[in-house]
Formats: C-alpha cells, structure tokens, sequence
C-alpha cells in the first residue's frame, strides 16, 4: 500500500509540473522582462520534468503559438472594421484620455498581481522541490526496503519450500500412523475377542466348578483307596520274597559248602593226574629217546592210558568250570534279589509317604 502511495504522489507531481508550465507559458511576456522570472526558469532548470511533462508542454506550447496567431488575426480585423465604422471612430476618438488613463493604472496592478503571482509560484516551486526531494528519498528508502523485502521473499520462499517438504514427511509420517493404528485397532479387536472366548471360558469353568469339585473328591477317595490296596499287596509281596530269600540263602548255604568241598577234592585230584601225566610223558619221551624210532606194545598201551587219562583230566576239568560258572551264577542271583529288595523297601516309603 505504501508502495502504491508513493505512485500516486509522483503521478501528483506530474499534474503539479503541467500545471506550472502552463502557467509559465501563458505569461511568457510578462515574465520576460523581470529578474525573478530568469530564477523561476533557473529553478526549473535546475529540476528536469519527466518525459511525459516535456511531452505535454510542446503540444502545450504548439497550441499556444496557433491561438496566438488566431488572436493577431481576429485584433488585426476589428481594428480594420472599427476604423471603416464611423460610430466607432467617433467613440475611439470621443474618449482618447479615459483609455489613455486607464492603461497606465491597469499596469501596476497587474504587475504586482504578476509579482504576486510569481512570488506564489517560486514558494511553490521551492516546496515541490522539498517534496521531491522528499519523496526521492521515501523512493530510496522504499528501494531498500524492496531490497530487504526481497531478500525476506526467498528466505521465506526458501521456508516455504522447507515447510512443504516437512509437510510431506508429516503427511507421510501420518499416514504410516494412520496404518499402524488401523493394524493396531484390528489387533485390538481380535484380543477384544479372544478376551471375550476366555471370559465366556471361565465363566462356564466357574459354572462348573462345583461339578469338577466333587469329581476330584471321588478321584481323591478312589486314589486313596487304590494306595492302601497297593500298599497291602506290596506288604505280602515283601513278606513272600523276604521268605523266599531266607529258603534261598538257607539252600545256598549247604549246596555252596559241599559244592566247595567237592571242587577242592576235584582240585586236588586234577593236580595228582596232572602230575601223573607230566611224569608218564617224561618217561615216554625219555624211553623213546633211548629206543629211538623203534616200536613197541608197551609204549602204544602207554599212549592209549595217557590220552584216556588227559580225557579223564579234560572231563574234570569241564565239571570244575561248569560248577564255577554256577556258583557265580547263584552270587550274582543273590546280589540282584539284594538290589531288588533295596528297590521295593524304597517304592513302599515312597508310597506311604505319599
């Protein structure tokens, strides 16, 4: 708006130039002769009007010169029609003195009406001048603040820009919220659901908690039932395998000592024939030495007791390992009945205690 302002005073000074010229021009002859006019024209001078003020002032001044020829013409025919007239001449020549008289007084009055005149338009001058100098320098001022203006349009611009591209992050921001809280919603009602199906759950759980509860009551008597049966039976089973193991050592007892007896006798004798045989080979060998290749009845018939007595010795010696076998067999028998009735003693404190 001040911008505009500032227009509307230059155009105002436009008019304030033609006006003034025109003036100047239409006492172009008073003015001609005085001194103030020479500063009037100076003070002009010193000021250039624009283009269009000089513009208008010539078809100003062209307009002027035709009138003024118009002028010369039309005084130049009434004087030649009033000095043809006789009334008039008798009327120019009646009142020589009255015109005569009434010149020289219109000239000082018109003079200073002049001086006046040009007084008022050299204060105007002047104050145009100020106010031009004035307005020159609001145009100054509004060049820099244009400047500044300008140089605040691009920042702003420049924020602008800013703005927009945070406003497009935003928007995209707010549009993955916008999913997120729909997918969130749709999450939420499918819990809202779940919730409600637990809820229904437990509900009927409490209805029926009195149903479960006499359930578990006679589940509780049966178990109880079953465990003191389990228990009398594991008592008896104890009673049989403690029996048993007494008859089973009481057995063992005798068998295993004369079992020892018999394999210390078979010991003993395997030794004796084994020495036997040793001594009879020696002797075989050392006779067959002495006869060298040579055979005999005797050597073949001591051959023949030889293998019937490492037979005799072969068939002992299996017995012996049969019945070590055996008596390992019953120590490793009483040792697993040991364990096992380490196990069952365990299984029934477990299960009085419980």
């Amino acid at each position: 708006m001040k911008l505009i302002n500032n227009v509307t005073h230059l155009n105002f000074l436009q008019l304030i130039y033609v006006f003034v010229f025109s003036h100047c021009f239409q006492d172009k002859k008073l003015m001609s002769g005085s001194p103030s006019n020479l500063e009037v024209q100076g003070n002009f001078m010193r000021v250039p009007p624009p283009k269009e003020v000089t513009k208008s002032i010539e078809r100003r001044q062209s307009t002027e010169e035709i009138l003024k020829t118009t002028g010369r013409r039309s005084i130049a025919i009434t004087n030649r029609s009033s000095l043809t007239t006789p009334a008039l001449k008798k009327t120019v020549t009646a009142n020589p003195t009255k015109t005569e008289t009434k010149q020289p007084a219109k000239k000082p009055d018109e003079a200073e009406a002049m001086k006046l005149k040009i007084g008022n338009l050299e204060d105007e001058v002047r104050r145009l001048k100020r106010r031009i100098e004035e307005l020159e320098k609001e145009v100054a001022e509004l060049h820099k603040q244009i400047k500044t203006k300008d140089k605040r349009v691009t920042e702003l611009t420049k924020e602008t820009e800013e703005l927009k591209k945070r406003e497009l992050n935003y928007q995209r921001q707010l549009e993955e919220f916008r999913l997120e809280n729909a997918r969130l919603t749709e999450e939420n009602r499918r819990l809202q659901e779940e919730v409600n199906r637990l809820q229904a759950m437990h509900n009927s759980a409490e209805d029926s908690s009195a149903e479960l509860n006499a359930l578990r009551e006679h589940y509780e008597r049966q178990i109880e039932q079953i465990r003191q049966e389990h228990a009398r039976e594991l008592k008896v089973r104890d009673d049989k395998i403690a029996f048993l193991k007494k008859q089973i050592s009481d057995s063992l007892k005798d068998n295993s000592w004369e079992r020892q007896q018999q394999i210390e006798e078979l010991t003993k004798q395997l030794k004796r024939t084994h020495e036997e045989y040793e001594l009879l080979r020696q002797k075989l060998l050392q006779y067959q030495n002495k006869k060298g290749t040579s055979n005999c009845g005797n050597c073949s018939e001591m051959t023949i007791k030889i293998e019937e007595k490492t037979k005799a010795l072969q068939e002992k010696d299996t017995i012996i390992q049969e019945l070590l076998t055996l008596m390992t067999k019953f120590k490793n028998q009483i040792s697993n009945q040991d364990d096992l009735m380490k196990l069952l003693s365990t299984y029934n404190n477990t299960l009085m205690r419980h």
